[in-house]
């Protein structure tokens, strides 16, 4: 007796902007999809390592969609690291998902092109084809034209128009505006900055990263969003990037909440602010006494070894920018917020309804920088 050989099928979707959100047609119609191929029965095809990958398997796996995932690995050994962290991450241990790795082939000199490599083996690995939000004249677009041109099954009931258009984060803050609160801050305290994240919250796994963004109306990863997680967590998770010896250090600022303003500015190149008007507060004596120091900062022509700072203190004035207008001061390792008194740490947000809901909810004093 035969048996019919279970179809498989693939969602088409390309790189979107990096803060999506159930508010979009793309999200619903690409939750549509999974759940037809899961009502269909069919074996959906995907991968991991950018987000328009990722956001369809995190579909997949909370819908409990049978999934096979292409993985792009340099070489055979990375294999099985590879299949042990998408598990771990998608949470799809003792789930069964089949692996398949997509090693380079030919002259790839980059990962752009292997991840292109990776896309077509998936769609030429695919019996249907399911385009959601697909990038005119982009390189989905011409393997999706391929694919009909070769007579691949194509469901296109969930499109949505592409849209590749991505907002500009800004605020205005002008001087006439401040809140007292905000004014009545002096140089007492070092602040610890933070913005929206693109991806998930550091040791967040990606499946509850993907989660809430599939299931919210707004983007889940705000700044204030991400203050809250750590007053909520009482931490302030360290990160080795851009540190010298990356050494995973946690900064803060000397500078007042109005002085730090000229320096929050849009980073095209990575799609978010330098930081955005939320952080958290220690008066700079606690902060001194627990371990807290102010960095020193030389020149590159001078001797760095000359100074007196552990590496980790040390920091170049910079051939572009002069990075002592930030005034900054670093703690190694994470730094646990449970160890400070409540008295001694302020927080700061950008409206007085944002202040007031997180001072409600962890009774740290909290002002805004506009009523």
């Amino acid at each position: 007796m035969l048996v019919e050989r279970v179809k498989t099928a693939v969602i088409l979707l390309s790189r979107q902007h990096l803060r999506p959100s159930l508010n979009e047609e793309w999200v619903r119609k690409l939750l549509l999809a999974v759940k037809h191929v899961k009502h269909e029965g069919w074996i959906l095809n995907s991968s991991v390592g950018s987000p328009n990958w990722e956001i369809i398997t995190a579909a997949a796996a909370i819908n409990a969609v049978s999934l096979k995932l292409f993985l792009p690995v340099s070489n055979t050994g990375d294999f099985e690291e590879a299949k042990h962290a998408t598990s771990h991450n998608f949470a799809l241990v003792n789930r069964p998902v089949e692996f398949d790795a997509v090693l380079p082939k030919g002259r790839i000199s980059n990962r752009a092109e292997h991840w292109q490599q990776r896309d077509q083996v998936v769609l030429e690995s695919s019996d249907i084809l399911i385009p959601v939000s697909v990038r005119p004249n982009g390189t989905m677009s011409e393997l999706l034209y391929s694919a009909k041109k070769s007579d691949k099954q194509v469901t296109d009931e969930f499109e949505a128009e592409y849209d590749g258009s991505s907002t500009k984060l800004s605020y205005t803050i002008g001087r006439s505006s401040l809140s007292d609160g905000i004014k009545k801050i002096g140089n007492n305290f070092v602040f610890h900055w933070t913005r929206a994240s693109n991806c998930p919250w550091p040791k967040e796994k990606r499946i509850d990263f993907y989660e809430d963004v599939l299931k919210s109306n707004e983007f889940p990863r705000t700044a204030f969003r991400t203050l809250k997680r750590i007053l909520n967590e009482k931490l302030i998770i360290a990160s080795a990037k851009n540190m010298p010896g990356k050494t995973p250090t946690v900064s803060f600022s000397g500078l007042t909440p109005i002085d730090i303003i000229k320096l929050m500015k849009w980073r095209a190149r990575y799609c978010q602010m330098t930081f955005e008007p939320f952080g958290i507060g220690i008066e700079k004596d606690t902060a001194l006494s627990m371990g807290i120091g102010k960095v020193q900062y030389y020149d590159a022509k001078s001797r760095k070894n000359s100074l007196s700072h552990p590496n980790w203190l040390r920091q170049s004035v910079g051939k572009i920018t002069d990075w002592r207008n930030e005034n900054e001061f670093r703690y190694k390792g994470n730094f646990d917020l449970k160890n400070v008194p409540t008295d001694k740490l302020i927080a700061v947000c950008f409206h007085q309804n944002e202040a007031t809901k997180l001072e409600s909810e962890t009774g740290i004093k909290a002002v805004s920088y506009c009523d």
